[in-house]
């Protein structure tokens, strides 16, 4: 056979791979839409707000920069006007559920790519599509959870490749990435360095073709918020009180709830997460001493320079969440992650002898299976049951948020709403929300950090603050217990009337118990919590 003839059979090959994923992708999303992230319903109230109002406010007139990506914010609202001019009748979850399944598979593409420019060995068809289906599992969750983390991964990918063919417009991606997840700020840091250090580029270029990316946001950000520093990030970093064994065990949860349907997993998550991190370890070690060896020559050349800049990238991130004890959440994993697998990828293809590809596959083996494993999961749950679906029990809880909410909203127009998590109570209660875990309402985060255990079971628990109820008296509080503990203690419950309805919708507790054949699963309680608490003020 030619070798004309086996490129453009590899090719067809890869393009019905690529399609027969993107027809899965926008399955999985369309299916499980309803099931997305609280935090996504903040990005959608906010710009619901800049349709109706022109602001993009969480709370009307209140000029706090809740959400983290500014980028993201201005997206979604110029795509759901553009639906809206051409007449297409579609509500924003959909509409970024259609975005998102099309962007989790481009981006993908564009790792994947990455990848084979900088592999020198072993580029074939069958390896470039595991390390494809490698990388859009470890994104899909985030992704299905209709997060802003897949657009500025692409746009950091798409500015990597532009950047490895010297393409000065990379710079104005880079730039605009940071807008959309602030943490890639340590990638354009790291290309500037290379940037200049190597002489790629003029320091005139860098400085102007950044901005160009830079400017529109910056612009945004100072003139609706003065300030470009997102106050959840503020927030957060005061509402939490972690120590390294509380993120490695957020950590090991993740595990156990990725594999769930997997009693192996579930007994021994500890034993999985330190294989993976000793598979980390391994190859990045490898990579390191490759270069350290032959340093003269590998690090004149471009391949290597790039994938330096990558793993630092990864370990920097990673670092820098776990050395400020962050609570990592399930969006924040592929801003590390990724970086990552690109070098263990590039360490696996790039093995000196045949018998060391071997041996490094072999190792890599159950990482790949694993995440595979996650795919199918996800796939399975969207084809045959919700309930099955990883994100699950936090999807359900934000649809009775939601639904609370415009009942609520209803009955109740012109009160103000209490909460500690806004995104499906902001979405659906189109009133005042006062955020009493401080992302929101700037003011709350005085009160915090609340004292463990005396009022919250543990440092990774937004909790609504005593002091703040009584400082603003709302006319609603919304919350699980877990989140009032402290509250539950207090005699401010005598001033208002407590119902507690179900924990979920009814659509959602008929699909809870499902019979498996090697254990069943049963979803009646979030956190410990049987019910919603709702607090109404009395007369």
């Amino acid at each position: 056979m030619k070798k004309e003839t086996i490129v453009k059979h590899r090719i067809l090959v890869f393009l019905f791979f690529l399609i027969l994923i993107s027809i899965i992708s926008l399955f999985i999303h369309l299916r499980l839409r309803e099931y997305a992230f609280d935090d996504a319903y903040i990005y959608f109230r906010t710009v619901e707000n800049i349709i109706e109002r022109g602001e993009p406010y969480f709370n009307e007139g209140e000029r706090v920069k809740t959400s983290t990506s500014t980028g993201w914010t201005i997206l979604l609202f110029i795509l759901f006007e553009i639906t809206h001019q051409v007449r297409i009748d579609v509500n924003l979850t959909t509409l970024v559920a259609i975005l998102n399944a099309l962007l989790v598979v481009a981006n993908t593409l564009v790792y994947t790519v990455l990848i084979s420019k900088l592999a020198q060995h072993r580029n074939s068809t069958l390896n470039l599509s595991i390390i494809f289906l490698v990388i859009f599992s470890i994104t899909l969750y985030p992704s299905v959870g209709l997060m802003e983390t897949i657009a500025a991964l692409l746009l950091a990918g798409l500015a990597l490749l532009l950047y490895v063919d010297q393409n000065k417009v990379s710079f104005t991606l880079f730039g605009a990435s940071i807008f959309f997840r602030p943490e890639l700020i340590i990638l354009l840091s790291l290309i500037i360095i290379h940037a200049l250090f190597t002489k790629r580029f003029s320091l005139l270029k860098v400085f102007t073709f950044s901005l160009i990316g830079v400017l529109p946001f910056l612009l945004f950000d100072l003139y609706f918020y003065e300030t470009v520093v997102p106050n959840s990030v503020t927030a957060k970093s005061i509402l939490y009180s972690l120590d390294y064994q509380d993120v490695i065990g957020i950590l090991l949860g993740r595990i156990s709830n990725y594999y769930y349907l997997f009693p192996f997993f579930l007994q021994f998550p500890k034993t999985y997460f330190f294989f993976i991190l000793f598979i980390f370890v391994l190859f990045i070690s490898l990579f390191l001493l490759k270069i350290l060896k032959n340093f003269t020559e590998l690090i004149t050349r471009v391949d290597m320079q790039f994938s330096i800049i990558i793993l630092l990238w990864g370990l920097f991130t990673f670092g820098a969440y776990f050395l400020r004890r962050t609570y990592i959440f399930p969006w924040y994993d592929p801003l590390y992650l990724i970086p990552i697998v690109i070098i263990i990828s590039k360490a696996i293809l790039d093995s000196p002898t045949h018998q060391l590809y071997i041996l490094n596959r072999i190792f890599a083996s159950p990482v790949v299976v694993g995440q595979i494993i996650i795919v199918c999961i996800i796939a399975f749950s969207a084809l045959i049951n919700p309930a099955f679906y990883i994100g699950f029990s936090e999807g359900a809880r934000v649809r009775q948020y939601i639904q609370i909410a415009e009942e609520l909203y209803q009955q109740y127009p012109n009160s103000v709403l209490m909460t500690s998590e806004i995104g499906g109570l902001g979405y659906g209660f189109r009133g005042t929300i006062l955020d009493a875990a401080g992302l929101a309402s700037p003011e709350a985060q005085k009160y915090h950090p609340l004292k463990v255990p005396d009022e919250r079971s543990n440092g990774g628990i937004g909790a609504i603050p005593v002091g703040f109820v009584k400082a603003r008296n709302p006319d609603i509080i919304v919350s699980y217990d877990i989140f009032i503990e402290s509250l539950l203690k207090s005699d401010i419950g005598q001033n208002y009337t407590i119902t507690k309805p179900p924990l979920f919708l009814e659509d959602d507790r008929l699909i809870i118990e499902i019979k498996m054949p090697w254990r069943e699963v049963i979803l009646r309680t979030l956190w410990g919590a049987e019910y919603l608490y709702i607090y109404t003020l009395k007369d």
